[in-house]
Order: structure tokens, then C-alpha cells, then sequence
């Protein structure tokens, strides 16, 4: 895919400028990705009368769409959509998007007994659940997949969680999750030999092994607390935590190295008894969603945002 060759250009332009002190090299990648779709035009734009206006949240950046009033008159309550970008914590503005993900706020808000007004639904688009094991079937299928890279992705994990990219090696290390720390009730959250069905397991293996008594010291000690905090990785929450959050809408992508988080973690939340619209694309890759306009036109892109807006239209 020539727009994959070109963003993987932009990967080595961006190491280059940081390099040589010219740029961060996530600054230099941002500036590929505005060309993208944005959740105005996924929503129909500015036209009709949508009113677009950019403000803060508590210091947070927010774009608000309005669409013009129904005729019921503009005092009444108004269905919302709060809508958080992805792209890898790093990529993305309020105006330019690459993926969507409501990450972990669902379920922080869900037990937070002080916030009474509650979301009524979750949708994830091709989310990132967890930061542990990046040798799942998807990952291992798809190591090398546009738009997103295995390599890409444990990169974004080091620069969210604020630690030494030093320790890239390690966190692709399939012995990474059998680290002596991680208790056995802990990688059971994210199994993917018991959680997957078997049409994505397909003939992938565990792999890795014991590391033995080895401890946890220096900066892997830096590394481990984030990927095992649920506010980083929803995957991780108990099923108590899992059973009060709101009805959900999943997407998946067969090419895509996320696609088994998205996956378990619908299966997670069924077992905890909440109502999950699974949609699954076998055609779909990573951030497929952002090409469903011009010049970067994709069919999937396309049926993915209807499906999205459908099931928004029915169930918020």
C-alpha cells in the first residue's frame, strides 16, 4: 500500500529530525497524518447548519459540533457523543483524527460513585486494551500489517507511559507476560488460549517462557505499573469493574495487531453480563475508519461509519 511505504518514510524522517535536534520525531509523523478523515466530515461535516466551535474542557482541547435544533425547540436535554481520538496517544488533533477509543473512562466513571451523570453507552473503534502481551494471534498475524506495525505500537506504549524507548526490546519480549511479578490471576485476564474463539486463534501458539526468579528492578519496575493499570489498559479490570459499565459497541479488524484486545474484551464484558454489539470486518484494517473520503477511499472505511452511526442512532 503506497500510503503505508509513505508513512513509514515519515517514521524514519521523524527519527532523523529528532536525531539531529531539528523536531520530536512524533511531531514530524503528526504532520502525515492531517489528510485524514475528521469526526466532523464522519458525522456529515459543517454543512446543514452545523455549528463547530473549539474549547477547553479543564485545559483539555474540545471540538463541539452542534447540529442545528430538530424544531423542538433548544432548552430540552440533547443526546451527545464524547468522542476521543486515538492514534497511539501521540497522533491526532481535535480538527484531525486517526481511530476512535472511549480507553478506560467508561469504567473509571462507572465506579466513581461521586459522578452521577453516567454514559449510556460505550463505543470502541479498533481499540488498544492492553500493553502486555504483544505476541496475541493478532499481533503475530499482523506484526508487519498497514497501517499499524507491532513495533509502532509498542512504541506508542514506552511514549504514553513516559519511560526509556530503550526498553522496546523487552515489551516485544514474548517472556515479557510471564514476568514473576504479574501474578497468574492477572495473565488470566487477558488469555487468549480461553478467550478467543478458535477461527482467530487459527494455529498460533503461546509464546515465551518463565523468566525464572528474576526481579523487578530499574526501569522495567517503571514499565510494569503502567501496563497493569486499568487506566491504561481496560483489559485488566475485574469483572466486578467490567459488570458496571454501560451496553457496548465493539469493532474489530481481522488486519489489524489489535484485533484480539477488541476481542477478549468482548468477551470479558459479556462473561460480566454486560450487552455487547460485537462487529467484526474481515476486511478491515487499522484505521480504516478515517478512510472512508477522498482521497483515501476504502469501502470498509465507509460500511464501518454507517454501522457506527446506526448503532448510535438506536441505542444513545
Amino acid at each position: 500500500m503506497l500510503l503505508d511505504a509513505l508513512f513509514r518514510a515519515m517514521l524514519q524522517v521523524g527519527d532523523l529530525c529528532q536525531c539531529l535536534g531539528l523536531s520530536h520525531h512524533i511531531t514530524v509523523i503528526r504532520g502525515s497524518t492531517l489528510g485524514l478523515g475528521s469526526p466532523g466530515e464522519m458525522a456529515g461535516g459543517q454543512g446543514g447548519g452545523m455549528r463547530v466551535s473549539d474549547v477547553d474542557f479543564d485545559r483539555v482541547p474540545v471540538r463541539v459540533y452542534e447540529p442545528p435544533a430538530t424544531g423542538r425547540g433548544d432548552g430540552g436535554l440533547r443526546r451527545a457523543v464524547m468522542f476521543y481520538h486515538g492514534g497511539g496517544w501521540a497522533l491526532g488533533t481535535t480538527s484531525k483524527c486517526v481511530h476512535t477509543n472511549t480507553l478506560s473512562l467508561s469504567s473509571q466513571i462507572s465506579v466513581d460513585d461521586s459522578v452521577r451523570v453516567k454514559f449510556s453507552v460505550q463505543a470502541l473503534i479498533y481499540p488498544v486494551l492492553q500493553g502486555l502481551d504483544l505476541n496475541t494471534p493478532s499481533y503475530q498475524q499482523n506484526h508487519n500489517m498497514p497501517m499499524l506495525h507491532r513495533s509502532m505500537m509498542a512504541r506508542f506504549w514506552l511514549l504514553y507511559l513516559g519511560v526509556d524507548t530503550s526498553l522496546h526490546p523487552l515489551l516485544l519480549s514474548p517472556s515479557f507476560l510471564h514476568h514473576p511479578s504479574i501474578p497468574p490471576s492477572v495473565r488470566s485476564h487477558l488469555n487468549w488460549t480461553t478467550l478467543l474463539p478458535a477461527k482467530h486463534i487459527k494455529h498460533y501458539k503461546p509464546v515465551g517462557m518463565e523468566m525464572g526468579s528474576k526481579e523487578v528492578t530499574g526501569q522495567e519496575g517503571d514499565l510494569l505499573p503502567g501496563l497493569l493499570d486499568v487506566r491504561a489498559a481496560p483489559l485488566m479490570a475485574e469483572q466486578g469493574v467490567l459488570g458496571r459499565t454501560p451496553r457496548a459497541y465493539i469493532v474489530t479488524c481481522e488486519y489489524d495487531v489489535l484485533r484480539d484486545d477488541g476481542l477478549m474484551y468482548t468477551r470479558r464484558l459479556q462473561d460480566a453480563g454486560v450487552v455487547v454489539s460485537s462487529h467484526h470486518y474481515d476486511d478491515g484494517f487499522h484505521g480504516a475508519l478515517s478512510f472512508a473520503h477522498w482521497p483515501f477511499f476504502f469501502d470498509v472505511g465507509e460500511r464501518m461509519i454507517r454501522g457506527y452511526m446506526d448503532w448510535l442512532q438506536e441505542n444513545l
